[in-house]
């Protein structure tokens, strides 16, 4: 018998069978349910408790979207799935849409069946985020300007932090990037993340910071070549060192920053800056610099004219070699055209010679020359308008002697035609003789010199050259200077006239004797004056030709009687076509129409040995072309090393090693070292007149300073 106590607990009730009668409604055994069936209550079979499934993963990201699933339930029933929370995650079916990082609460249901009860079971599912950032900035800046910022939020929303790891360099204020100074800015990024969003990774941001590099350079709009260097002086703002280059190397070279001028005319320098790791390369900049070649005016003129000249050629030159234009500031005595001055009056005539430059010359100061116009006499040297070696007659007159005019009155200009025809008729060649106009430039001097002196000195040639002061301003072309001196013999009447050999001196006697007979002048054999056969001996003894000893009727004879006519070595074997008296004359370059043959011999005359200057300077003359020059007063023992330089431009330039040699000058000048010792030697090519100085280097040390006068 069963008893239904509702005192009793359920697990005492015996375990009942389906469809027996039951004590309570409700009451329940591990597989029985006591329920009311048709008005009894009656033991049926209990239904089984379900489980669900929503195989779900540990954690979803939002990046992954919506996340389908597929639940399973212990009674294969279908199972209702929904969100309890709506703010992080929302249910469609069975699909799982995520909102927003956090954890999302899911309800699964199942209803009842006679098999199973109705289940609801709970899940939960970590929404998560990723957690990046990126910072699209530039990987360059320069320090002094305004820094980039930085992104501010992470993918997730989150806030960054930042910090400079090169605190000298750059910092992070916030999100803006703040430089200080060139170099590397390294900053780094992070985003901590929270629950349900990731820790971002360390971002490592490099900036390269970089410093601006402008040149300044402002160099001078021109430079006179005569300074020779200029300093240029540009700047590189970054403080780096500038590069100089020159595009224009035959006008200007750069030493690092030192520019060495060389001619005249644009110097185009180019100044650069490469930069370095952190800084930028500066722009280049270029200047086109006027290298501006002095101007000076040289005009020679004479001191006097004689008006029945009528016309001078003008002669001015310019360094520059510019042309040089004239203005007469004396119209009534003398006026100006296309050169030629034309003498108009006797008085003084002032000439103003100006040379106006040009793109890269200077203009020239203004030169004024006064030229004072006499009734008669040639006073001074007119300006050459033949150029080359000539011959120059000047007439002395002793201090005490008496003017017979043989300026003048065409004496001397018989003598010196004649002379130059029997030269003609002879070999074929004549002299030039220095000319003025259509007639001899014959110059009149009167002498401090006595006649007394005259009659029995043994230098008349070089003390009249000083007296005259023939070299103190020398001309630009070589002349070979006669004195024909109005006395009547020289030497104590030894001798009729004398010349160095070689050189440009010589003297003739061409006065009267008191006999009224003289051996100097007059009519001998087939010259109508002995005197035009005297200045042609005397002149080839200056070429450098010796007496001749075997024919007393040669124009060269050293002594003898000639009873036929004079001639000039008739046999071709002595000094024409022959050096065996000294020299080849034919080889010469001293011939009209040959002045300026190249091919022929002009030799270097010391004259500095015999005719000192009164402003000291040490010089020699030289005709232009090529030359052996030497050594001017000294010579050495023990020399190793010779080198020539040349002042130009304020400064000493080398022209290269040179030699040393007993006869520094060449056998044909009268220049020579004693036993045992040598001078410096160098041949040099110089193609214009005028007046350069040079300096001797023996062993390394300056060892003399010279000047020549080179001339035409």
């Amino acid at each position: 018998m069963v008893f239904c106590m509702s005192s009793l607990p359920a697990l005492a009730v015996p375990t009942p069978k389906v469809g027996s009668s039951c004590p309570k409604l409700g009451l329940t055994t591990k597989s029985l349910t006591c329920k009311k069936v048709k008005g009894k209550l009656t033991w049926i079979s209990s239904p089984r408790q379900d489980q669900i499934s929503l195989n779900l993963p540990n954690n979803w990201y939002m990046s992954q979207g919506i996340l389908n699933i597929l639940p399973t339930t212990k009674s294969g029933k279908s199972v209702k799935v929904s969100s309890d929370t709506t703010l992080i995650c929302s249910v469609s079916g069975l699909s799982i849409s995520p909102i927003s990082p956090g954890r999302c609460n899911l309800r699964g249901e199942t209803s009842a069946d006679k098999s199973f009860q109705s289940k609801t079971q709970f899940f939960s599912l970590d929404i998560r985020d990723s957690n990046d950032f990126e910072n699209s900035i530039a990987s360059q800046y320069f320090f002094d300007e305004a820094g980039p910022e930085l992104v501010e939020l992470s993918t997730a929303g989150l806030p960054i932090e930042y910090r400079a790891n090169t605190p000298t360099i750059c910092k992070v204020n916030g999100i803006k990037i703040e430089f200080f100074a060139p170099g590397n800015c390294a900053i780094s990024g992070i985003q901590r993340g929270s629950a349900f969003i990731d820790q971002s990774a360390v971002k490592e941001i490099n900036l390269k910071v970089m410093r601006k590099n402008f040149i300044s350079f402002v160099p001078a709009e021109s430079i006179n070549l005569s300074v020779k260097t200029y300093q240029l002086d540009a700047i590189a703002s970054s403080g780096l060192k500038v590069y100089y280059t020159s595009y224009s190397p035959e006008v200007c070279t750069i030493s690092e920053n030192v520019l060495t001028l060389f001619k005249h005319g644009y110097c185009s320098v180019e100044v650069s800056q490469p930069g370095d790791i952190y800084t930028v390369q500066a722009t280049a900049k270029t200047s086109r610099i006027k290298i501006m070649r002095e101007n000076v005016i040289t005009m020679i003129l004479p001191s006097s004219t004689a008006l029945k000249l009528k016309s001078l050629q003008l002669t001015g030159v310019s360094s520059s070699g510019l042309p040089v234009t004239y203005k007469s500031l004396t119209p009534t005595s003398c006026i100006i055209t296309n050169g030629l001055l034309s003498l108009q009056s006797i008085g003084t005539c002032t000439i103003v010679a100006s040379q106006l430059g040009d793109e890269f010359t200077l203009p020239a100061q203004d030169l004024s020359t006064s030229i004072l116009i006499s009734n008669d006499r040639v006073l001074a040297d007119q300006p050459d308008f033949l150029t080359g070696y000539q011959i120059k007659a000047i007439y002395v007159v002793p201090s005490d002697g008496t003017d017979r005019g043989y300026d003048t009155n065409g004496y001397i200009t018989s003598m010196l035609k004649e002379g130059n025809a029997f030269l003609k008729s002879s070999i074929g060649l004549e002299y030039q003789i220095d000319s003025a106009g259509s007639d001899f430039d014959i110059q009149y001097f009167k002498s401090s010199y006595s006649t007394s002196y005259f009659l029995s000195g043994e230098d008349l040639a070089n003390d009249l050259a000083r007296e005259m002061k023939l070299y103190e301003n020398a001309t630009l072309d070589r002349k070979n200077y006669i004195f024909f001196i109005d006395v009547p013999s020289l030497k104590n009447n030894k001798a009729c006239g004398y010349a160095g050999m070689p050189g440009l001196l010589s003297v003739y006697a061409v006065g009267p004797t008191n006999s009224g007979s003289s051996t100097c002048v007059g009519k001998s054999l087939n010259f109508e004056n002995y005197a035009s056969k005297g200045w042609v001996h005397e002149s080839l003894h200056n070429l450098g030709v010796d007496h001749t000893i075997n024919d007393s009727c040669d124009l060269m004879r050293g002594s003898g009687d000639c009873n036929s006519v004079w001639t000039m070595d008739k046999d071709r074997n002595k000094y024409v076509g022959s050096a065996t008296q000294g020299v080849n004359i034919l080889t010469l370059r001293v011939w009209k129409g040959y002045t300026s043959d190249q091919n022929l011999r002009a030799s270097c005359s010391i004259q500095y040995a015999w005719i000192a200057r009164n402003d000291g300077l040490r010089y020699a003359l030289c005709p232009t072309g090529s030359q052996f020059i030497g050594a001017l007063t000294y010579c050495w023992d023990g020399i190793s090393r010779v080198e020539l330089q040349v002042w130009r431009n304020n400064g000493w330039e080398s022209l290269g090693e040179g030699n040393h040699h007993s006869e520094p000058w060449g056998k044909f000048v009268n220049w020579k070292c004693s036993s045992g010792y040598t001078a410096p030697w160098k041949e040099v090519t110089v193609t214009s007149p005028g007046l350069q100085k040079y300096r001797w280097m023996i062993n390394n040390r300056e060892g003399e300073v010279l000047n020549i006068i080179w001339q035409r």
